[in-house]
């Protein structure tokens, strides 16, 4: 079992109405202990955050949650309890010092670059009052207004006519009329009137504006030091308007007026603009060692008596008692009175938290830069101890002689009761949880301190060359060494966007070797485009050169042309060709040796639904358009031809009507066609009988009969002898 103590206590906290308020508390203790949290002495129920920390998160701030927070800790072996005040402010959207609050007829609207802005529809005489608003605050009057004819507007301020400049702003939308102030000084205070006109009616409206300015203190505040019984004034100036109500505190409790004090040790002026706190210490000095009870001023002994002199000190000084007769004066040998205390730490309290129940004492470097880098100091001071102590350091439960090269006890070389425990050049095994042990004669303390250690980011190459040049299906690794403490968060870009862990993209970082590595598989062209990698941490940011990664693949034709193509006279043609390739190819039509573009002969495309297919057509063919076709692939890394020879043919027709059906008679008898008869047709249509060897009495005349029975009568006879 281990008693209750408080890590971190409940602290007093100031917050604005609506805003969200945390008290927060971490305990040490075993067994867990019962923890009831108490508001004006009423029971609330803090939240479990985790096995030591416990939480009260109140929601929405209102005037009723202010007063006296106790939190109670409660254990078999001690009970512990803290306390803790809240101070709520109140809205600065007043109404003679009253808080308006949006409603169905007032809307208050806040944008996240500071502009607010209050609107009243349908104002009455009612709403003419005082606003209140923040200095250097956006103003918005808005009013909605409507007649017929159409109304004119106008602005006074003071009775005076208000134009626009870059101090107004006047806009008019449809019935919508705003007057806008960028930004609100004191001289913007007072009366702001609207006056709405159409030649049948005058109405006017007026509002009175109040700007506030937050309490400010005027010039910083100082530290007083005084010693006991004297008087002590602590002042400071404050500007704000109105004028502020002024609370002094001391040790977070307000300070009540007193016979013999005065209190002025912290103001906290609060107004409806807000809360200043400023501070001043007030430092009461001892005063110069003295004598509570000295020596009686005349002394009557009697020889050989022993006189006893009693001398309280209060501090270490020298003494010496001196002895006067009516002869002459005897004073005794100077004695030397030491004070001895234990010894206690000196902190520098921005810096380190000492538990005194415990007697642990913790580090702590908020928003760690480049200037914490270096050597880690401890500085111990014994300010009234006389003896040197005896110090000895032990990590992890291990001791640590003090003498070796890493380690070292430094003496203050201007202040023998100074010492310094310095840590030389800082590794990351130093880590660890510190405990220092000083002990002198009289007592001995301990001191506990929690020491990480940080490193600036760095980013080097890898031993391993990055490969950038890749083949389609290859593996892309791109390596580096990465360092930096605390916990590095580490983020490859591709093209501006943040690569997401997939399964064909893996980033993969090893927290011995320091290696990272960013790996994809198969990389295709979706993978070309430039890469960085990003590393940063608490102490700042590094990125890594730009590398441009380059993927290739050969040319593939799917589709190739054919060696040939018939085509239609006055019909079209269309030849396609698909071809891919890394980086995509582009596809050049050529027509006999020569270079096309699109025209309404020669019409080249790109398939919408297939972007790797390239079509040629050619309209209203004829027989010029027959001749060789090519298309030529090239995509920057090879180049990749394929032809076709163009064919244009013309439909079979008719040149003249059915020729007759001839018929040759010999003596009125059908001439019977061997290889000694024949038919022979010449130049337009003319028919020839050709008999070979031809005997005289053979030799007859010949008749020719068409289908109409037209009998025509000619010597058609050739002879060949």
């Amino acid at each position: 079992m281990k008693s209750s103590k408080f890590v971190t206590k409940i602290i007093n906290t100031t917050i604005k109405q609506g805003e969200t308020a945390t008290i927060e508390c971490q305990i040490d203790a075993l067994p867990l202990p019962t923890i009831p949290l108490l508001r004006n002495g009423k029971s609330l129920t803090p939240k479990d955050v985790n096995d030591d920390t416990y939480e009260l998160v109140i929601s929405n701030v209102t005037l009723e949650d202010k007063g006296n927070y106790k939190v109670i800790v409660l254990n078999p072996l001690e009970d512990k309890e803290s306390q803790c005040k809240i101070t709520v402010i109140e809205s600065t959207d007043l109404k003679y010092g009253k808080e308006i609050k949006t409603s169905d007829r007032i809307e208050i609207t806040k944008k996240s670059h500071g502009t607010c802005s209050m609107t009243i529809k349908e104002a009455t005489p009612d709403d003419k009052n005082v606003y209140k608003y923040k200095l250097n605050k956006v103003l918005h009057l808005i009013f909605d207004c409507e007649g017929l004819p159409k109304p004119t507007i106008k602005w006074l301020f003071n009775g005076q006519e208000i134009t626009p400049s870059a101090k107004y702003k006047i806009k008019s939308k449809g019935n919508i009329n705003k007057l806008t102030l960028p930004k609100v000084d004191l001289i913007d205070t007072d009366v702001y009137e609207v006056i709405v006109s159409n030649g049948l009616e005058t109405i006017k409206a007026q509002s009175k504006f109040d700007v506030c300015i937050k309490s400010k203190v005027e010039g910083k505040p100082i530290d007083i030091n005084v010693n006991i019984g004297e008087p002590a004034k602590l002042q400071c100036k404050i500007s704000a308007s109105p004028a502020p109500t002024i609370t002094w505190l001391k040790v977070d409790q307000p300070l009540q007026p007193s016979d013999n004090v005065t209190p002025h040790t912290e103001p906290d002026a609060t107004n409806i603009g807000g809360t200043t706190d400023v501070k001043s210490n007030l430092n009461v000095q001892q005063i110069k060692p003295n004598l509570k009870t000295d020596l009686n001023k005349d002394i009557i002994a009697q020889s050989g008596e022993t006189i006893p002199l009693i001398i309280k000190a209060l501090d270490s000084e020298e003494y010496q008692a001196g002895i006067t007769n009516d002869i002459e004066q005897v004073k005794s040998k100077k004695i030397k009175v030491q004070i001895q205390k234990a010894p206690e730490l000196k902190k520098e309290t921005t810096t380190i938290t000492d538990d005194t129940t415990t007697g642990k004492s913790t580090l702590t470097i908020n928003q760690a830069t480049q200037k914490h880098a270096g050597p880690i100091t401890l500085r111990l001071e014994n300010s009234v101890a006389t003896s040197k102590p005896t110090i000895k350091l032990y990590k992890n439960k291990i001791h640590i002689a003090l003498t070796s090269d890493h380690y070292e006890l430094v003496p203050s070389p201007t202040d023998s009761t100074t010492y310094e425990i310095k840590i030389k050049n800082v590794r990351p095994e130093d880590e660890g949880n510190y405990r220092i042990h000083i002990e002198n004669p009289l007592a001995s303390i301990e001191s506990n301190v929690q020491v990480t250690t940080v490193d600036n980011v760095s980013i080097k190459p890898s031993s391993k060359p990055n490969k950038t040049d890749l083949k389609q299906y290859d593996t892309l690794v791109l390596e580096y060494i990465v360092d930096g403490r605390p916990k590095l968060d580490i983020t490859f870009i591709k093209d501006d966007k943040e690569i997401k862990s997939s399964p064909k993209r893996q980033i993969v970082y090893d927290e011995k070797t320091k290696v990272c590595q960013l790996v994809t598989t198969d990389v295709e062209q979706e993978d070309l485009g430039t890469y960085t990698l990003v590393a940063k941490n608490k102490l700042g940011k590094k990125e890594t050169e730009p590398v441009k990664v380059n993927v290739t693949a050969p040319i593939v034709v799917k589709i190739k042309l054919p060696e040939t193509i018939d085509g239609v006279f006055g019909k079209q043609t269309t030849l396609t060709v698909e071809a891919e390739g890394i980086p995509q190819p582009k596809v050049t039509w050529l027509f006999n040796g020569q270079p096309l573009k699109t025209s309404p002969k020669h019409k080249i495309e790109i398939l919408k639904d297939k972007p790797n297919q390239t079509a040629l057509t050619v309209t209203q063919l004829d027989t010029t358009d027959a001749g060789k076709y090519t298309a030529a692939i090239d995509n920057g890394l090879e180049k990749v031809e394929t032809n076709t020879t163009l064919n244009v043919h013309t439909k079979p027709k008719f040149e003249s009507k059915f020729e007759p059906i001839m018929t040759f008679n010999i003596d009125f008898q059908p001439i019977q066609f061997d290889k000694c008869i024949c038919v022979v047709i010449e130049e337009y249509n003319l028919y020839k009988l050709v008999i070979d060897d031809l005997r005289s009495e053979n030799k007859e005349t010949l008749i020719r009969e068409n289908e109409s029975s037209l009998h025509l009568f000619a010597e058609w006879i050739i002879v060949r002898l």
